[in-house]
């Protein structure tokens, strides 16, 4: 309607100055002087004008159209402002128009303008002859500094140019223990999440380094432009000269102004040659980042033999999840012996079927006496929506866990809710949990700080749904962590804490029906890949078991429990020596505190025992207790 009206009050405006030309000069060449004029006019510039007309405002158009009110021949139009748009002038009163003012040929296409249905029609004369506009008609001056009017109009898409955006992965890169002299590589994918050209513009180590080395190098003489949606590898070598702890940064810079410089830590440690039958391989985890389904990420994994005279033979290498997208190729199939010193690179793919972030588990295994299982973290995201990872925990002690799927609470316990490990495009996240099943009676909500407190005994279901904000990437599909809540105390609940950044891994393992103790075990065994066995009654949750994840950055804590005992069954509580982080300490302790409450007074119990760097793969046996009467036993022994 507005765009209406200022184009109406224009037309009406320069009606008016032609009619005043018209009706006032004595030739189509205008007036030479006043006296030419009728009126009481004056002459300005070959024109008949009046001497006090004021200044037109045209601030938001036409206010009021009225009749001719007075009926003396004259319609009054009334051009108001204050509307909100910039002053261009005085208060415009009133224009005297004549009623039979003939019609002025603009020469210019009028769009088509929307009526208002509510717009009182205009009195125009059938008759009324079209007038010529003046050839010498002065041309209206714009100011050069006039602002731009809101036309309302939405700018088409294609004139905006986008921007880059960046993402790095890993964030990090730890190479573990490499022999002197010998090297290893991992690589780092850059990719351009943006919707514009990303342009790298120096790739880089941050300090000088005679431990690693990065390709290619990139310069601000020499960009690296990388298309959207496409991906670049950038390759990093760690080849220790000495046995030391080595540490660099790669530095990414682009032309991503949110992210303009992205850093990547580097570490990892130069070892000597041992005395002893040594295996490694590096570096310890390798991440993909986005790979889309049905393509291929690639990259390498270096193993060796860090023995200074003993050869070693590796057994066995695999990935340890059914129907992996991960793979890996050998030179040879094993089992194979690798001399002294030597190493030899292993190719390792990722090739996603759907759009879920992944994870898992490339293992090798060794007759060394230091190295006899190593494993390779591996990480991947197929890109199209985010897997989401629930974990939570009844104490403030949430670790690394790959998953969670069920917490187990006393009456005054609250829950820890995490989604920290879930993996996003942009690293990002926007976390939104909800209660979706609950014992009768119950009215428990997540708080606004992420924490559960059930309200009444029983189970309940939590789901867990992400958002990217960045890349506004949704969730797969929701991830659910149980919490059970129990009338009193767990009747088992154990912790592990140790001094290093090893490895340790903690089993609760119950009997099966001959009375024997199965590590790893599905049925009777829980532990980092079994967390919530189906104990006691099946289908009931109050008596099962909850291992609440697997540590794997060394020191712990990692904690299970038991909801019930079940009469006629033996548990045993077993810690094992699962993966060296380098070569030092060469010696760690362990703890593990216990309770048991199966009477009204719980039973502590503690033991310690020192790991030497050798016992990789060997199991710590400590406590058993009797599930009939819950009498603890002393056991204490490795395996």
């Amino acid at each position: 309607m507005s765009n209406y009206r200022i184009y109406l009050a224009f037309s009406l405006i320069l009606s008016a100055v032609v009619l005043l030309i018209s009706a006032c000069a004595d030739s189509v060449a205008g007036c030479q002087s006043s006296s030419d004029c009728r009126s009481g006019r004056i002459c300005v510039s070959n024109i008949c004008v009046d001497g006090d007309l004021p200044d037109l405002d045209l601030d938001q158009g036409l206010e009021d159209m009225s009749t001719d009110a007075s009926g003396d021949g004259v319609v009054e139009v009334d051009f108001g402002l204050d509307q909100g748009r910039p002053d261009m002038g005085s208060d415009m009163v009133v224009v005297d128009m004549p009623n039979d003012m003939p019609m002025v040929d603009m020469g210019m296409d009028m769009p088509p303008v929307d009526m208002p249905a509510d717009m009182p029609p205009a009195d125009m004369p059938a008759d009324m002859p079209p007038a010529d506009m003046p050839a010498d008609m002065p041309m209206v001056d714009m100011p050069a500094d006039m602002p731009m009017t809101d036309m309302g109009m939405d700018m088409p898409a294609d004139m905006n140019p986008g921007s880059p955006q960046i993402e790095v992965t890993p964030t990090q890169l730890d190479f573990g223990g490499v022999i002197v002299n010998a090297s290893a590589t991992a690589a780092i994918q850059v990719r351009n999440i943006g919707t514009a050209d990303l342009v790298l513009t120096s790739v880089d180590l941050g300090a000088p380094s005679t431990g690693f080395s990065v390709s290619p190098v990139v310069t601000a003489a020499a960009p690296l432009t990388i298309a959207p949606n496409a991906t670049t590898t950038v390759t990093v070598t760690f080849a220790p000269t000495q046995q030391a702890n080595y540490q660099n940064r790669v530095e990414i810079d682009s032309n991503d102004t949110g992210n303009a410089t992205v850093i990547i830590p580097l570490r990892g440690r130069g070892r000597n040659q041992t005395q002893q039958s040594c295996f490694f391989a590096a570096p310890d985890s390798v991440d993909f980042g986005t790979v889309a389904p049905g393509t291929t990420g690639s990259t390498t994994v270096t193993i060796g033999n860090c023995s200074q005279n003993q050869n070693v033979t590796v057994t066995q290498a695999s990935v340890l999840g059914m129907n992996s997208p991960f793979a890996f190729t050998l030179s040879q199939p094993t089992p194979f012996v690798l001399t002294p010193g030597t190493t030899q690179t292993v190719t390792v793919t990722y090739t996603p079927t759907g759009a879920a972030a992944v994870a898992d588990t490339l293992r090798f295994r060794s007759d060394g006496q230091i190295g006899t299982q190593e494993d390779v973290d591996l990480f991947g995201n197929g890109g199209g929506c985010i897997d989401p990872i629930a974990q939570g925990s009844s104490r403030n002690d949430v670790t690394d866990a790959p998953r969670s799927t069920g917490i187990l609470i006393g009456p005054l316990d609250a829950v820890i809710l995490d989604a920290s490990q879930t993996q996003t495009p942009s690293g990002a996240i926007d976390a939104t949990w909800t209660v979706t099943q609950a014992p009768a009676g119950s009215t428990a909500s997540v708080s606004s700080n992420n924490q559960f407190t059930p309200d009444v005994v029983g189970e309940y279901e939590l789901t867990l749904d992400v958002t990217d904000p960045n890349t506004m990437t949704g969730s797969c599909a929701p991830a659910t962590l149980k919490v059970v809540r129990i009338q009193g105390l767990p009747a088992i609940r154990a912790t592990l804490t140790w001094i290093a950044n090893h490895d340790l891994d903690l089993h609760l393992v119950r009997d099966d029906a001959n009375g024997a103790f199965n590590f790893f075990d599905p049925l009777n065994d829980a532990h980092y890949d079994n967390l919530n066995p189906d104990w006691g009654v099946a289908g009931v949750a109050t008596d099962d078991a909850f291992h609440q994840g697997d540590d794997t950055n060394g020191f712990g804590p990692e904690t299970v429990d038991l909801a019930a005992l079940e009469p006629g069954r033996k548990y045993r509580l077993v810690v094992q020596f699962a993966r060296r982080q380098g070569f030092q300490p060469m010696q760690f302790t362990a703890n593990l505190s216990m309770t048991v409450a199966s009477s009204l007074i719980p039973m502590a119990r503690n033991l310690s025992h020192t790991f030497q760097i050798n016992q990789i793969g060997t199991y710590w046996i400590t406590f058993e207790v009797d599930g009939t009467t819950g009498a603890i036993t002393n056991i204490d022994m490795t395996q």
